[in-house]
């Protein structure tokens, strides 16, 4: 048996007028999902746990099949074990955004998508500069790591991706130790003002990369490998650290896909036909695609619509031509993480649209992808993502 994760990070939405009251999924032209829809079955699964603030965290962890009630201990950890950076006992770490504030308003939580170049020698020079206790990573564009004493456990954060277009005084940090981390925000604008990173982007026209944005702190986590608990030869294909993070931590494989840029402009087809060239090496395959999120926190429904279509086009397309030969030993999940929706322009917590196609699947009444047509005609009701993968991988029939 093989099995195919295919992830729409954030696809999921609501009605909106501008779209006469469909959802950019309804909106959106995607004939391979509505494929894969019509020939198995699906429903709406709640992939953010009770009492847990929705994100990518915590609902890509609960997809890959743990239980973040169990093991989730932030969300810095897990994108750290992806760049690299070890974890000591009495340590922890920081996702350490690179922004654009301007008059105390957080413009930009991605620094106008600063390159990974940039970003080096952006930390380079903050890290020479700050405390020799405050520790600088790079990650993947405005993605990266501070490291820290556990001392700064009790610091509480917001992520800059929440507050876009909102002034930064109300959410800075707060709690025990938070003086020195606000004072390392301040420092780095200091580092950052007159640096030639920004020098140069501002004879391009591009935004400043104003400060750094500390969120997400956490200890090093400790997972069982996804071999011994489903039984799985896995490997996980994607752009961004935190999932990467995930599948290190998980014992997958976690291949480099030159042009996988986690944005837009990613590379579709470069990740997609990693499943293809490598069909008989894995019998799990995860796939994450993260940028109908991107689109979703711009609040941009063109280039929403336009991320889910070119998912459906380059990545499922190839995913169900695969297949199709091959239903009766092959199981495929389609589904968000969470829901971005682009009015608001940050993760909730609604129940997304899923669909299980292959082998032991009984075929329902749904003859599209939508959050609608799961929720009125879909057969499935898993309660969570940990129920679904449990069955997926172990049983016989899917109900």
């Amino acid at each position: 048996m093989k099995y195919v994760y295919l992830i729409g990070d954030g696809m999921a939405d609501t009605p909106l007028k501008e779209l006469n009251g469909e959802t950019i999924l309804e909106h959106a032209y995607t004939p391979y999902m509505d494929s894969f829809a019509i020939e198995g079955s699906g429903g709406l699964l709640k992939t953010v746990p009770d009492g847990i603030k929705p994100g990518s965290d915590v609902c890509i962890m609960s997809l890959m099949g743990y239980a973040p009630s169990k093991y989730y201990t932030g969300r810095s950890p897990i994108e750290a074990a992806s760049v690299g950076v070890d974890i000591g006992s009495d340590q922890i770490v920081y996702r350490c955004n690179l922004v654009t504030i301007d008059n105390n308003v957080m413009k930009d939580f991605a620094g106008g998508h600063v390159t990974d170049e940039e970003a080096e020698e952006l930390l380079k020079a903050l890290d020479e500069k700050s405390d020799s206790k405050f520790e600088f990573f790079k990650g993947v564009s405005y993605r990266n790591i501070m490291r820290c004493p556990d001392t700064f456990i009790g610091v509480n954060t917001i992520p800059p991706h929440d507050i876009i277009d909102q002034h930064i005084d109300q959410y800075l940090p707060s709690g025990e130790g938070s003086d020195e981390i606000k004072e390392l925000t301040e420092f780095s604008a200091e580092v950052f003002k007159d640096h030639p990173v920004n020098i140069k982007r501002a004879e391009e026209g591009r935004p400043p990369v104003s400060h750094i944005w500390l969120w997400g702190s956490g200890r090093k986590p400790n997972f069982p490998t996804h071999a011994s608990k489903y039984k799985t030869n896995g490997v996980t294909i994607a752009a961004v650290d935190l999932v990467k993070g995930l599948a290190i931590n998980a014992d997958m494989d976690v291949p480099f896909i030159e042009g996988a840029t986690g944005y837009l402009d990613t590379d579709l087809n470069a990740k997609v036909d990693y499943i293809t060239d490598n069909w008989h090496r894995y019998d799990f395959f995860f796939l994450h695609v993260e940028a109908p999120d991107e689109a979703g926190h711009l609040g941009s429904i063109k280039e929403k619509i336009r991320a889910i279509e070119n998912f459906d086009e380059v990545v499922v397309k190839k995913v169900f031509n695969l297949v199709q030969s091959r239903k009766d030993r092959v199981r495929v999940v389609i589904t968000p993480d969470h829901a971005t929706p682009v009015e608001l322009r940050t993760h909730t917590n609604d129940a997304v649209p899923y669909i299980v196609w292959g082998k032991g699947v009984e075929q329902d009444k749904t003859m599209r992808y939508s959050e609608k047509e799961m929720g009125e005609k879909g057969n499935l009701k898993f309660s969570s993502p940990i129920e679904l993968i449990e069955d997926v991988v172990t049983k016989e029939n899917i109900k």
